[in-house]
């Protein structure tokens, strides 16, 4: 019975072991549906686009690991909604390699909102962005990104850069911090020409840029 009782514990714990460890490899290049805890860790080996009519939605507490320098395109929604207990991660896998800007080695290249119709309002909470090179965060579209986090990264040009020609985009209580860069760390514009204002709304509030 004792021995009945150990097998079964150990078959338990190897279930449990199975599933807490389970990893799903994303090498298509086109993503959207619904990637959940079970899933993670989402090892990107690929540059990936969320089309224009499609939407991916990240549960909280999941884990998004770019295996070399690709970024993350989103065209249509992207809907990313953490918790301040589980955050969504979007890193790099192995950063070696990070702090030498001659290779792309160790970091990968963000992630850019551009705009398809102002339907797709994307919306990123309590999400952490880090060991970025090559590339930051580029939004020219409707979202609200709130609660985030991006820090640890090294690029030569601008990190965080909102230039809205449609819709609204909303950054309200986001940390940006630990940026190498011979940019901006910070750019923001509603114009689309010299001295021509587009539509799009701006607004940020209550967020913070340092080292």
């Amino acid at each position: 019975i004792q021995m009945t009782k150990f097998i079964s514990i150990v078959t338990v714990l190897l279930f449990c072991s199975f599933f807490t460890w389970a990893a799903t490899d994303i090498t298509s290049s086109q993503v959207s549906g619904h990637w959940t805890v079970a899933g993670s860790p989402y090892i990107i080996h690929t540059d990936i686009i969320v089309g224009g009519t499609q939407t991916l939605i990240i549960d909280p507490g999941v884990d998004v690991a770019f295996a070399g320098n690709n970024n993350l395109t989103v065209l249509g929604k992207l809907y990313a909604v953490g918790t301040v207990a589980e955050p969504i991660l979007f890193h790099m896998q192995d950063t070696t390699g990070w702090s030498d800007t001659t290779i792309t080695a160790g970091g990968w290249r963000g992630i850019i909102f551009n705009w398809y119709n102002n339907a797709d309002t994307s919306h990123l909470d309590h999400c952490k962005i880090y060991d970025l090179k090559s590339g930051g965060i580029s939004i020219n579209k409707t979202i609200l990104m709130e609660h985030t986090e991006v820090y640890h990264s090294n690029y030569t040009g601008n990190q965080v850069n909102i230039h809205t020609d449609h819709g609204t985009t909303v950054i309200s209580g986001c940390d940006v911090h630990d940026i190498h860069t011979r940019g901006k760390i910070f750019t923001v514009s509603n114009m689309i020409g010299a001295g021509v204002k587009s539509p799009g709304v701006i607004i940020i509030e209550n967020s913070a840029i340092h080292d």
